[in-house]
């Protein structure tokens, strides 16, 4: 007798910052949705640059939420075909209340999905002045007259 265990699911998180996650199946007729695995149900947030395998059967209508300081709301997860990759866009807010928009690229691996979270620009400031970006002049510079 061979037990072959697949992993349905890899996430890999590339943003500079942990997330916590969560993979849920919806459920037919009712509507309603059971936990399959996340963050919660683990050690904790999914570091930056690591990924979480999430083992089982391969259920057909998965779903995933992310959180930074509040859950997103849940969006389905394509199943891709062939080589393409599927884009969606996740909106978060971080610890300042800032809105943060993730992308999520789904890609069809040997034995499931991958998905991969990422954010096209991030802007980290390492120094010790505060930075305005994208303010207009007359409130980075008031005492000017442009």
């Amino acid at each position: 007798m061979v037990i072959n265990i697949d992993c349905c699911l890899t996430i890999l998180n590339l943003l500079p910052a942990p997330l916590h996650w969560e993979i849920a199946a919806q459920s037919h007729g009712n509507g309603g949705r059971d936990t399959i695995d996340g963050s919660t149900h683990r050690d904790g947030p999914l570091q930056a640059g690591k990924f979480a395998e999430i083992l089982g059967s391969r259920h057909v209508n998965l779903l995933l939420r992310l959180r930074s300081q509040e859950w997103s709301s849940w969006i389905p997860l394509v199943s891709v075909t062939g080589t393409q990759a599927h884009f969606q866009s996740i909106a978060l807010k971080d610890k300042f209340g800032v809105p943060l928009v993730v992308g999520v690229r789904t890609t069809r691996q040997t034995s499931g999905l991958q998905l991969t979270i990422f954010a096209e620009t991030w802007f980290m400031n390492a120094t010790s002045m505060n930075i305005s970006f994208g303010a207009p002049s007359e409130f980075v510079f008031p005492s000017d007259n442009f």
